[in-house]
């Protein structure tokens, strides 16, 4: 079952999850909590100001490459630039982005 490993990258980021955990039925989540859907994303987005200003108000306010501009953490997610895995299995844009998988069964 390789293809669920629970992916860990340096110190600065706790777990890096592939598409296949999220799509496993027997879910990563803890009882009474579920992988976040669309419609959850677009709520947040909305609830947070729109799209413009949202990420902001998640990201974390250190650990970004710079600029790391409208960064306020606002609502205390933390959001880290944890980058991601390609198809090969390298990691790419460790300072500057952070993918959230969602769950649209």
């Amino acid at each position: 079952m390789s293809h669920r490993v629970l992916y860990t990258y340096k110190k600065t980021v706790e777990t890096l999850y592939n598409f296949a955990t999220i799509e496993d039925l027997r879910s990563v989540a803890p009882v009474g909590f579920r992988a976040a859907r669309t419609e959850d994303i677009v709520n947040l987005l909305d609830y947070l100001g729109g799209l413009d200003v949202a990420g902001g108000k998640l990201k974390a306010v250190t650990g970004w490459s710079l600029p790391n501009t409208g960064a306020t953490n606002e609502v205390g997610f933390k959001a880290t630039p944890a980058g991601y895995r390609d198809e090969l299995g390298a990691f790419a844009a460790e300072l500057l982005e952070n993918r959230i998988w969602i769950d649209n069964r």
